[in-house]
């Protein structure tokens, strides 16, 4: 986009409140040209406030927003966490390793380590090389997304956002990034999130593009760029920031973008021929050498997997325990052995070259 900067200013467990503020912050100290704002289907959902999510950003502010966060967030005793004394008394111990810490990255220019697995890759952007396997993505429950569930105070901070770039005359669009399939699926809602965020960008006349709905993610944005169920890993967040990039220049110029993405959630799926993640309850009765195994999994709506359970001792080769067949809910009677593995599999049918798997440990015996 031939930018001299981009800052990425989101932060760990970042709640609207916390991203007023911090867009504030920044206006208030530099020439800013476009904001792109962050939204997900949970963001605006029930009333916690998370106090190390705001202190987080508190760390980033200059006083007089610090202060304004503070008092709108950290009520009571909480106000204390400003205090470093306070907030960070239970490290005491660790003042030696911390304060060495703190000397290397100085010594090393504050450039970090990028042999890590997961290192700071400048302008507020963590870089991760952290990779799922296709069809290994774990089975999460998502929070329910409805209308009547949406926290008054979250969603006058968000539109604040909003209202505070349109008062600077600076372009703002809203934006959902990339999660994987497997919780577009289990969000309960997810489709009504999304059409809830896009009828509040029609009212402020601003877009907002959904990079969920990209025609073709199955294809160039597949387990492997992510680093866990919920965000891509620093290549996969290479490939799609580079894709939004050219969608906002599109836009820029005026041509239309929305040939570019799904309509829905509907549409999506119609490209979409796997399960998008698994997950196994194992209760094991020791006495009994036997465990009871739940299974659950998400995939289209009109889907019904079959699974079935295999089962490795002491690193030896996996064997089946239990064939294929739909059942969820298995009962097992258990080898003898030390180090006991179960891997359990699903798919779609037979021709499925995409299996969604998943490996649990079982208690010595």
């Amino acid at each position: 986009m031939n930018l001299d900067c981009v800052v990425n200013g989101g932060s760990s467990i970042q709640q609207p409140q916390g991203m007023y503020y911090q867009l504030k912050d920044l206006i208030e100290h530099f020439t800013v040209r476009r904001v792109v704002i962050g939204v997900t289907s949970d963001q605006l959902i029930g009333s916690h406030i998370s106090t190390q999510g705001n202190l987080i950003v508190c760390d980033r502010l200059s006083l007089k927003n610090k202060l304004m966060l503070a008092k709108e967030t950290l009520p009571g005793q909480n106000i204390l966490y400003l205090l470093n004394c306070y907030r960070y008394r239970d490290n005491i111990t660790d003042i030696q390793k911390i304060s060495e810490k703190k000397q290397r990255v100085r010594d090393n220019n504050y450039v970090d380590n990028s042999s890590r697995k997961e290192y700071y890759a400048d302008t507020g952007f963590v870089y991760s090389k952290e990779s799922i396997p296709t069809g290994n993505v774990p089975y999460k429950i998502g929070t329910t997304f409805k209308t009547d569930r949406v926290n008054d105070r979250k969603l006058f901070f968000l539109e604040e956002c909003i209202r505070l770039c349109q008062e600077n005359n600076i372009p703002v669009a809203l934006v959902s990034g990339m999660t994987t399939v497997m919780r577009m699926q289990i969000i309960k809602g997810y489709q009504d999130a999304v059409d809830y965020y896009q009828e509040l960008a029609d009212r402020y006349g601003i877009p907002y593009y959904n990079l969920n709905y990209l025609k073709g993610r199955e294809e160039f944005l597949p387990d492997e760029m992510m680093m866990d169920y919920n965000h891509t890993n620093g290549e996969g967040a290479e490939i799609v920031s580079s894709m939004f990039a050219d969608i906002l220049n599109k836009a820029d110029r005026g041509e239309d973008v929305s040939d570019l993405f799904y309509e829905d959630l509907d549409d999506f799926e119609k490209d979409v021929h796997r399960v998008s993640g698994l997950g196994v309850e194992i209760k094991e009765n020791k006495k009994a050498n036997t465990a009871h195994v739940v299974i659950n999994s998400t995939q289209n709506k009109d889907v019904r997997p079959e699974y079935r359970i295999e089962i490795s001792v002491d690193d030896g080769d996996y064997e089946e325990i239990s064939g294929w067949g739909e059942e969820t809910e298995r009962d097992l009677s258990l080898p003898e052995g030390g180090k006991r593995t179960l891997r359990v599999t699903a798919r779609l049918d037979e021709a499925d070259e995409k299996p969604a798997w998943q490996v649990c440990s079982l208690s010595a015996r």
